[in-house]
């Protein structure tokens, strides 16, 4: 049983990923806030933010103190309202993307090392001829797709 768990939204589809990735996948198909504390009952210590709204405030309500939130993303088209983040959760906003920016050359060298040395790889989930990108696209947009989506020319 997990007391403490990260979680982030995603279609069903990627459920698998993120358990393998000790992560639990969290997505509306139930109430969030039965789902959240069901998969999650001691709290979250790490969440992942792309959605915002009301869903990301939801979300952050179940970070536990200690835990982490981490805004990336306004899928909605609001950002959480960070400013009821729960005692001891420390909330990382929008604005350490322009920081993560500022390091681009550095980081992209460090993760073609990792990946040079077998210690970071990519989740390929699927392929599409180049001659089916637009079915690709809609896969995406979809959120159909787990992992990264490519296109092949041969």
């Amino acid at each position: 049983a997990r007391s403490r768990a990260q979680a982030g939204a995603a279609p069903d589809r990627n459920d698998e990923w993120m358990f393998y990735q000790a992560l639990v996948g969290v997505w509306p198909a139930e109430p969030l806030e039965s789902a959240v504390p069901a998969a999650a009952p001691d709290g979250l210590a790490v969440a992942f933010d792309g959605v915002g709204g009301a869903i990301g405030a939801t979300v952050l309500a179940a970070v536990a103190p200690g835990g982490r939130f981490l805004v990336h993303g306004l899928a909605s088209g609001a950002l959480t309202d960070t400013s009821a983040a729960p005692a001891g959760v420390v909330v990382h906003g929008i604005e350490a993307l322009a920081a993560i920016g500022a390091q681009a050359r550095e980081l992209t060298i460090a993760a073609l090392e990792a990946a040079a040395a077998g210690r970071l790889r990519a989740v390929i989930g699927q392929t599409y001829p180049l001659a089916e990108a637009a079915a690709a696209h809609e896969a995406i947009e979809h959120r159909d797709a787990l992992g990264k989506t490519l296109l092949t020319v041969r």
